[in-house]
């Protein structure tokens, strides 16, 4: 009798090998007899909390029921040669139970033929214990990186298994622990990779994928396809670690083909960087983000048709502008009363009656101009006065200056659009760039509120446009385009100048979002593609490849630029002087008739000639 018969032999295997895994939930799989089956789960629950048995021994039956749930780590035993046993193999490649996270063990040397035709992937977990000729007992890691992928059976000697006289089990030096689990499996040269792939370049699903690759192998339009771009060459990368072979799936970009090709194992990586809806994430996961998609609203600061916006009115606030009128206000009062005291109390010595209300209030704005003073007090309480208001316009007119000449040679003045309701409001026209996430954000009924005010306000059938039509509206002003801010950038860096660049604003419209690499939460590759893009992140390849790819936003060189006061901007002064004007000459009219009526009145008898001398 053979000991791997023997269920001794297999109950002591099993309590051995299980419990030095630390596992809690085991199933087996055998066509023992009752007793023999109480023996077993007597023994194994002394090292394995919770046992089932699955009995194959009947050739016909209701579906296997494989018993692993949502537990994260479990032990399973297969007594190869039962009756249902080649079944149970078919069921659980389709269950994908052949993974990182259920630990098999089979018994039989000729359970290994039948394993060369089932899947069992790169992450299989399979310990198959054989008898040799010489009746040792050893212990084999067997997997395939995936037979249907091209995959061959690969078979690992282990460890030796010994068998004291007194039962007890002792495991040889593993030789296969000896180094970690996936640099054993680092070579998928037997395989070929189903990869998936979008382009915007090629939109059509219909595009040949040579020309897509050639395309995105090439430093042409270096601004366009960049997501993907980054993601082929980290593919290149793996390809080159791994030793696999790639067929290359071209999908149409405008829609999520490439998410429902992943979801039904039509293809087992994506490397488009496409974002799946929440509700398909539950489902996919990613083994590498590589850089944040960022949706972002791209505008020149628009000029503003306020005049108290004006760059001559902007460093103080209205209020304190108000403050000031007033306390100019207030010392032209207080000089008329002073000097007009004056005039009254020494009339004796002065041939004056004091200023006019108007020549008062000239005197007070020209202190406020530092223009000096032309009217003097003769007394002490006048003078001190006179000093306190020529300081405060001191204090005043630096400050003023000062900012007017910070405006002009410091960074250009920012916009204070800073929210989607702020750019809603706003006088700028929009454009989008037509893409699946523009429309998924902006129209569906999830969106935020500030993004659908923004649409039902500004959004019209001609709100989406192509990338270089809205950023050459960007260019000319008063507009706002929408796009992906790393694909923007490329094209702002060869078509504007350093003045256009400063006054560039970007506000987000949603929060960055992290793309890379998705697979299927159960895809075996899962663990392996994790670890090696980790070691290429670790290695500085990842932020080789986006640092050459992703543009930045151009730098504002400040100092090389001195901004000039626009028309608009300066436009309030000319309205001011053009006040003046016609306030003069509306004064000059009154003050015409006034005099040709007391003329009329002094002498009616001779007509009035106003002469300018």
């Amino acid at each position: 009798m053979s000991t791997l018969d023997s269920p001794a032999f297999v109950i002591n295997f099993l309590a051995s090998y299980f419990g030095a895994l630390h596992l809690n939930y085991v199933t087996v799989f055998n066509c023992w007899n009752p007793e023999d089956n109480h023996h077993l789960m007597g023994h194994l629950s002394a090292a394995v909390r919770f046992v089932k048995v699955v009995d194959l021994s009947s050739g016909e039956g209701g579906s296997l029921e494989i018993g692993r749930g949502n537990r994260s780590r479990v032990g399973m035993f297969l007594e190869y040669g039962c009756p249902r046993s080649r079944e149970l193999l078919d069921v659980c490649a389709e269950a994908r139970c052949f993974s990182t996270s259920v630990h098999w063990v089979m018994m039989n040397g000729s359970v290994l033929d039948a394993l060369g035709d089932v899947d069992l992937y790169v992450d299989a977990e399979i310990k198959v214990l054989v008898e040799d000729g010489d009746d040792q007992l050893k212990l084999y890691d067997v997997y395939n990186n995936g037979k249907s992928l091209g995959g061959t059976l690969n078979v690992t000697f282990d460890r030796v298994v010994n068998v004291l006289p007194s039962g007890e089990i002792r495991f040889g030096r593993s030789i296969v622990d000896q180094k970690s689990k996936y640099l054993n499996r680092n070579n998928l040269s037997d395989i070929t990779l189903r990869i998936g792939t979008i382009s915007r370049k090629f939109p059509s699903a219909d595009a040949s994928v040579g020309d897509v690759l050639r395309f995105l192998e090439s430093y042409e339009e270096r601004n366009v396809d960049t997501v993907v771009r980054i993601g082929y060459m980290l593919t290149q990368a793996l390809q080159r670690d791994l030793n696999f072979e790639i067929q290359y799936t071209h999908y149409d970009s405008t829609t999520d083909n490439v998410i429902g090709a992943i979801l039904d194992n039509r293809i087992d990586l994506s490397m488009s960087g496409t974002r799946a809806p929440n509700e398909r994430m539950e489902h996919l996961t990613s083994v590498l983000y590589y850089m944040n998609y960022e949706l972002a609203f791209i505008f020149k600061t628009p000029t503003s048709d306020s005049l108290l916006d004006s760059p001559f009115f902007r460093p103080f606030a209205p209020e304190t502008w108000f403050a000031i009128f007033l306390t100019i206000l207030v010392g032209s009062i207080v000089i008329k009363i002073n000097h007009s005291l004056e005039a009254r109390y020494q009339e004796y010595s002065l041939d004056w009656t004091g200023p006019p209300w108007f020549s008062a209030f000239v005197e007070s704005l020209g202190h406020f101009c530092q223009q000096g003073a032309h009217l003097v007090a003769r007394n002490l309480l006048g003078r001190l006065i006179q000093l306190v208001i020529m300081t405060c316009a001191l204090v005043v007119y630096n400050y003023y200056s000062s900012v007017i000449f910070l405006t002009l040679i410091a960074s250009p003045l920012m916009s204070d659009i800073r929210t989607l309701s702020k750019l809603a409001d706003s006088r700028l026209q929009l454009g989008v760039e037509d893409t699946i996430e523009a429309r998924d954000y902006f129209l569906n009924s999830h969106t935020t509120h500030e993004a659908s005010y923004l649409a039902r306000k500004k959004f019209t059938d001609h709100t989406w446009t192509r990338r270089d039509i809205g950023l050459e509206r960007v260019r000319h002003g008063d507009y706002a385009y929408h796009c992906e801010k790393t694909d923007a950038f490329g094209w702002i860096r060869q078509n504007f100048d350093l003045q256009e660049v400063c006054d560039l604003n970007v506000l987000e419209s949603k929060p960055p979002q992290p793309i890379g690499f998705l697979v299927r939460k159960d895809s075996p590759f899962r663990e392996l593609f994790t670890l090696r893009f980790a070691r290429m992140k670790e290695l500085g390849i990842v932020r080789r490849f986006t640092e050459f790819w992703i543009t930045k936003k151009p730098e504002c060189f400040s100092e090389s630029v001195v901004s000039s006061v626009s028309f608009e901007g300066s436009f309030a002064l000319f309205l001011l002087l053009i006040a003046g004007i016609v306030v003069a000459l509306g004064a000059f009219t009154v003050e015409i008739g006034l005099f040709r009526e007391i003329w009329a009145r002094i002498n009616p008898e001779k007509h009035f000639i106003y002469k300018v001398t």
